[in-house]
């Protein structure tokens, strides 16, 4: 994660893309369009939610947001007062009630909501994003955190849909608005760039916003789930992408409940986790493939904060 990158979002939440630490248990979130001055970190591991103040200086609409603890980044975004497009990357470090950003490095091109990944170490991936004609960025950088290295790689051949980073590959889905083109980033050979990979008969048709997840103990596979469907209702549908064999199938389970997502994580070895824009938490089961529905304490933490 149309784009799946708070493109046309309504709702009461609004998720600003990649925020994973390296254990895949972080996730955060700004809590909706008209407050992008507090976000919510959630803790997957622990089930627990946390507001944080964040401070931004221009204040900025549709940044990202990533954490690779113990630091927390947001990147791009509009200015507020200008609308101009940011190339800013800000950090700070995580926890706190209050998270004063510093500026840490510069973006090449300005840009709303890019994704951003991490596959552990000491670097991040800021990739595609919306530039300021509304288009899908195909720009690919990569920054160093303990250093001032920014290296640009080679970008996407279009704009992408959707971007995860599963092991040591980068997966952006539905390049340029296509369900069955998929490209690859090998970051041990990232200087040659990315592969393509065409889906025949691809089972996913006319489905917008769909999530990804990965499946299986080494992440051999890669759950595709969620989405609207063209009449607008939601999907239920779960399909997976074989990473080795290059394929897309029906998968056997189904979501308990037409729901729509936010950005969702990668799994661990035998549990994945995704998050409603209702801040369920859905907990996919890899050994029995089954789905549970988890209560968070979103609502809870609103209440302590004064912001209901």
């Amino acid at each position: 994660m149309g784009c799946f990158c708070n493109q046309g979002y309504d709702s009461e939440v609004v998720t600003v893309m990649e925020a994973l630490a390296d254990s895949a248990r972080y996730r955060a979130y700004q809590l909706n369009k008209e407050d992008n001055n507090h976000v919510l970190t959630y803790d997957f591991q622990t089930n627990e939610c946390r507001i944080a103040q964040i401070i931004l200086n221009p204040p900025l609409d549709r940044y990202s947001v990533h954490i690779n603890y113990p630091l927390i980044f947001t990147a791009g975004g509009i200015e507020k007062r200008t609308n101009n497009y940011s190339k800013a990357l800000w950090s700070t470090s995580a926890g706190g009630e209050v998270l004063q950003m510093t500026e840490h490095k510069e973006m090449s091109v300005a840009r709303a909501n890019p994704f951003i990944v991490s596959l552990g170490g000491d670097a991040i991936y800021i990739i595609g994003g919306i530039t300021k004609d509304e288009e899908l960025c195909k720009v690919c950088e990569k920054f160093g955190i303990g250093d001032s290295g920014v290296h640009r790689l080679p970008p996407m051949s279009r704009g992408s849909d959707f971007i995860v980073g599963l092991d040591k590959s980068i997966y952006a889905f539905g390049i340029q608005g296509a369900r069955n083109n998929i490209e690859v980033l090998d970051v041990a050979f990232e200087s040659i760039g990315w592969t393509k990979i065409v889906i025949d008969d691809c089972p996913i048709t006319n489905l917008d916003g769909f999530g990804v997840l990965g499946k299986g103990e080494i992440e051999k596979q890669i759950l595709i789930f969620g989405g609207k469907k063209k009449e607008g209702t939601q999907s239920k549908a779960v399909f997976i992408f074989d990473r080795q064999l290059g394929t897309i199938k029906v998968a056997n389970s189904t979501l308990p409940k037409q729901e729509e997502f936010l950005h969702p994580t990668t799994s661990g070895k035998q549990l994945g986790f995704a998050i409603t824009k209702q801040f369920e938490v859905y907990k996919y089961e890899i050994l029995n493939d089954h789905w549970i529905v988890q209560q968070t304490s979103i609502i809870k933490e609103k209440e302590r904060k004064g912001l209901i």
